[in-house]
């Protein structure tokens, strides 16, 4: 059900306000309150806490007692929290300022990917700051397209939208990611793809953390019915001068595209591997995804 213009306008003006206010602050002040805002979401969202102790209770089973879920939870809504603030600096921050931030890790394997002139999928996660990743990839001098679900906000997704175009980006919404991204992969772009959430009915069933998880499986199948290369990557969060508001962009190598099978048994296959990669870097640094996300709530269908 679409929002009335009044209920737009009420949601719209105070986070105006907050953009406004947020994007005068120095940046290591922006990622310190977004840390603090997050520490308050969680004391104040039940809900929230529930669905995110539950997603880490299906992902390491008894392995994190009750407190070890707190503070994986209490974590991962501090960095959901650091990475708001931090995207309302956007306005403010250059192309230098950013880059100084980041470190771009195996480059040249996307390199090698774009140099074969088809352009390039890329698959990748909400990890650390993702809308960090896409501005340093374009500060760097990459040609992006993003696909993105849209707001419910119209008036806040303008901005959004807004804020994302400024630093070079082409924004795709998620309906019209077919057409926009074959464009785009046809003018020489990278089509970048977040398949770390819910892909509900449309999606296939792969492992996720040992379950069985609906994702997408748009990224597989274009590159393998197109031979487009397909690349994983990601953002991280790093420790510099005991702060954590720096990054790195790191790279994996192209994705081989399996081979024998049917086409639909290939997709899988290769939305499977997707996932593994996806599985690995959650892993690695928990408490920079979102764990607040109900990935499992689509459950597979009897047969």
């Amino acid at each position: 059900m679409a929002k009335s213009a009044f209920v737009e306008l009420m949601e719209y003006l105070p986070a105006r306000c907050v953009m406004g206010c947020l994007g005068r602050l120095p940046f290591h002040y922006a990622t310190r309150a977004g840390a603090a805002f997050g520490r308050f979401v969680w004391r104040v969202s039940p809900a929230q806490r529930r669905v995110t102790h539950a997603n880490i209770r299906l992902a390491y089973d008894n392995a994190l007692d009750k407190k070890a879920r707190a503070r994986l939870g209490r974590a991962s809504f501090e960095n959901m929290g650091k990475t708001i603030f931090e995207f309302m600096q956007f306005p403010r921050l250059s192309a230098a300022d950013i880059l100084r931030r980041t470190r771009l890790v195996n480059i040249e394997f996307m390199d090698r990917a774009l140099a074969k002139g088809r352009g390039v999928i890329v698959a990748t996660l909400h990890l650390s700051n993702w809308e960090f990743f896409a501005a340093a990839y374009t500060a760097s001098g990459g040609r992006l397209a993003v696909v993105a679900r849209p707001l419910d906000n119209t008036r806040l997704e303008r901005r959004v939208r807004a804020f994302r175009e400024a630093k070079g980006m082409e924004v795709i919404a998620r309906g019209a990611a077919l057409r926009s991204g074959l464009k785009a992969l046809r003018q020489g772009k990278v089509l970048a793809f977040l398949m770390d959430q819910n892909a509900a009915r449309h999606g296939v069933f792969v492992p996720f953390f040992g379950r069985p998880a609906a994702t997408a499986a748009g990224p597989a199948a274009l590159a393998i019915r197109l031979k487009i290369p397909l690349v994983f990557c990601y953002a991280r969060r790093d420790a510099c001068s005991g702060t954590d508001d720096s990054f790195s962009l790191v790279f994996h190598e192209e994705c081989s595209l399996p081979e024998g099978g049917s086409e639909e048994e290939q997709i899988r296959d290769l939305t499977a591997h997707l996932n593994s990669c996806i599985e690995d870097v959650v892993r690695a640094y928990p408490g920079q995804w979102l764990w607040m996300h109900p990935r499992w709530r689509t459950q597979q269908e009897e047969k």
